[in-house]
């Protein structure tokens, strides 16, 4: 009994050894494919590409931006204005704008960042940033970009857009810390793992 209980603990210690080593290997091999797109605000003005994307995230019951997602689309609003891009892209959800609309919010903050009505397109269909990529391809036609939004998350934007064939670039907004990073942090770390099965494996 108890030769069998061992070998079955360290039958589950492997088992777990290699799912942890291949969620760490398809994050480092993300992280070091997208991190060369990833530039400065600076480096952006001028760029001109088709659109700068600013991704959803969280609005909160009374209808204003989460922090994370005010700061995406305030850097989003002054890179636009400075020349990254033709268009300011906000792509979220808002499916259902009665009840929950990211995208009403997110154009609020552009607003205040001094970028038109006219130079704004909206994706309410942005339901997550395979969706917002899909989206900025195959319905806007774009096929440049630059995207922001945190640097938890800008290597698997910058690696999704870029193997879906789109000539993107990266650019982090983390003017201030966040109380739930190390959560976003965690999720993360599975988020990639899932992009990189639709994306080499699925596809």
């Amino acid at each position: 009994m108890k030769k069998k209980l061992k070998i079955f603990t360290l039958s589950l210690l492997c088992l777990f050894l290699l799912g942890a080593g291949t969620v760490a290997g398809i994050n480092i091999y993300i992280i070091k494919y997208a991190k060369p797109y990833v530039i400065t605000p600076e480096e952006a003005e001028n760029m001109n590409t088709d659109c700068v994307i600013a991704l959803g995230a969280q609005v909160l019951p009374d209808k204003t931006p989460c922090h994370q997602l005010y700061d995406r689309v305030m850097v989003a609003s002054q890179i636009f204005i400075k020349g990254a891009g033709k268009k300011l892209l906000l792509s979220g959800d808002a499916r259902s704008p009665l009840e929950y609309d990211e995208i009403t919010a997110m154009k609020g903050v552009a607003y205040e960042y001094g970028v038109e009505e006219k130079d704004i397109l909206s994706d309410p269909a942005g339901l997550n940033t395979y969706a917002s990529m899909e989206n900025l391809k195959n319905e806007f036609k774009f096929s440049s970009t630059v995207i922001v939004t945190q640097e938890y998350h800008i290597y698997r934007s910058v690696y999704i857009a870029r193997k879906m064939g789109i000539d993107a670039y990266g650019i982090n907004s983390d003017p201030r810390p966040y109380a739930n990073i190390v959560y976003n942090e965690a999720r993360e770390m599975l988020a990639r793992v899932k992009a990189f099965y639709m994306i080499e494996i699925d596809n």
